[in-house]
């Protein structure tokens, strides 16, 4: 899920200290959420309109429904109206609930974590317009992927290819760096292994 509920969860444990909330905190916290899901909701608002104007695109052929292009379309529509419809379901509930008193916040708090999961499922549930948005944004570049790299001329193909392998090796980057992996230290490290084998 793209290490959104983990992010989550390190909030919520600011937030809810030994089952009682600092009312400044909670409020904080809200607000927090409901900028992340507004925004959320205005990328995965974008990312619809793309995704069906891509497959308004003469060169996807949707006759074809079992294309990769299609298919990857369809399910990233999939990904990203759940997304939108999560953001928007939270952020309704989030401005219900996230202005009341400490003691009506901690009431919502252990109803909503009253299962076998406990903060962790809400840590999650929290995160699921992020990562459903993610995922979507993910197939969607699959689709067009596809449809550049199978019907375009060679050069086409090579710049775009190499365009497309630079955007993956920094984004890549970028991911590692953030996540503290290094991975030239980590392969590194697996070459002195196979070298002692």
């Amino acid at each position: 899920m793209f290490d959104a509920p983990r992010s989550h969860m390190e909030e919520l444990r600011r937030v809810w200290v030994d089952r009682s909330i600092n009312s400044p905190r909670w409020k904080n916290f809200n607000s927090k959420l409901n900028s992340e899901w507004s925004g959320i909701t205005l990328y995965s608002t974008v990312m619809v309109a793309v995704d069906v104007s891509f497959l308004a695109v003469p060169g996807v052929n949707l006759q074809n429904a079992g294309s990769v292009a299609v298919i990857s379309t369809y399910i990233s529509l999939f990904f990203i109206v759940g997304s939108l419809v999560v953001s928007l379901f939270l952020t309704r509930q989030n401005r219900m609930y996230g202005q009341e008193s400490a003691d009506t916040a901690v009431k919502f708090l252990m109803r909503m974590t009253g299962s076998a999961f406990g903060t962790k499922a809400l840590a999650t549930v929290h995160g699921l317009p992020y990562a459903m948005l993610l995922w979507g944004m993910v197939y969607f570049m699959l689709a067009f992927s596809h449809q550049v790299l199978t019907s375009t001329p060679i050069i086409t193909l090579a710049t775009t290819g190499s365009a497309c392998g630079i955007v993956v090796l920094f984004t890549l980057w970028l991911v590692s760096a953030a996540r503290d992996f290094h991975l030239l230290t980590w392969m590194l490290v697996q070459l002195g292994v196979c070298r002692n084998r």
